[in-house]
């Protein structure tokens, strides 16, 4: 009776997962073919990443099994991350899941190498299984360090950008003119962002939609702020080029303050190192001739 509940409960969890998967395929088709077709407009050759399949084969046949058993959730949670980290047009989230199982069955196998050498079997088993753990998280924490470092820069080029889109609007150009002027003439993920939103207004996405994905792509507090401005500016008429003035100063004064606030927390986080680090060796350098005289005299 147990085997058959269980394995009735394991039938309608497969339905649902089934059932979820084919209501959300053909928002997910499309999602790929818009970045794929934007992708393409700005770069043809950018689809080629380090893990790309037609680079290293073995990513894509390990992908297809690893998508196949990873729920579309988890997929659609590595999507994202990547999109923060710019690597959506380099890889897919199937091959961020297999270079990951790959290196945890590489770190256990050379686990159980270097483990088997001592001799205790425990040992062993214990040392493969952290290593492999080990492996399977840094894809992750690399994964984390990009993206933090990736809306460091986005934080920082924006004012810049927003001086350049306002003087190219207050010029005469629409606001994709100004886009692509951005493009032009700077570097960075904000004008790779800037890029691939371009080409799927091209394409024919709306732009209030392409702007809003392009908020969602970047997670940025400022640009997401931007997004909302540019897309109230259409809907009641206000001139764009002082909506623009007024982001760029609103987030010059954001970055001063966020500046300001690091410096503020700077002599917290210096106390431990100095305490630690310092001044033990100027308590040795002031008190040291000291205990060695008293050391003489006795």
């Amino acid at each position: 009776m147990t085997f058959v509940l269980a394995l009735g409960i394991m039938m309608i969890i497969a339905c649902a997962y089934l059932l979820a998967e084919l209501v959300t395929l053909p928002a997910r088709q499309r999602r790929a073919s818009v970045a794929r077709a934007a992708a393409y407009v700005d770069d043809p050759g950018m689809r080629v990443g380090p893990l790309d399949q037609r680079r290293m084969p073995v990513f894509g046949k390990v992908g297809e099994l690893v998508e196949q058993v990873t729920p579309a959730k988890m997929l659609d949670s590595i999507e994202q991350r990547l999109a923060e980290a710019g690597l959506t047009a380099r890889t897919t989230p199937a091959a961020f899941m297999s270079l990951k199982a790959l290196l945890c069955i590489g770190g256990v196998a050379l686990g159980a190498v270097i483990g088997g050498q001592s001799g205790n079997t425990f040992r062993g088993l214990v040392f493969a299984l952290a290593l492999g753990a080990l492996l399977f998280i840094v894809p992750d924490r690399v994964l984390a360090s990009r993206v933090k470092s990736r809306k460091e820069r986005l934080s920082g080029d924006l004012p810049d950008a927003l001086d350049l889109l306002a003087i190219c609007v207050e010029a005469g150009l629409s606001l994709d003119g100004a886009f692509g002027q951005v493009v032009e003439h700077m570097e960075g993920p904000l004008a790779d962002e800037f890029a691939q939103t371009l080409g799927e207004i091209r394409i024919g996405e709306a732009r209030p939609e392409a702007l809003r994905r392009l908020a969602d792509r970047c997670k940025v507090q400022s640009v997401a702020v931007l997004v909302r401005a540019i897309i109230q500016s259409d809907h009641l008429g206000i001139p764009l080029g002082r909506v623009l003035r007024i982001q760029a100063r609103d987030v010059r004064v954001h970055r001063q303050q966020l500046a300001e606030e690091r410096a503020a927390k700077m002599p917290v986080k210096m106390l431990l190192p100095t305490a630690i680090f310092i001044f033990p060796v100027l308590f040795f350098v002031v008190v040291g001739p000291a205990l060695m005289e008293l050391a003489e005299i006795f």
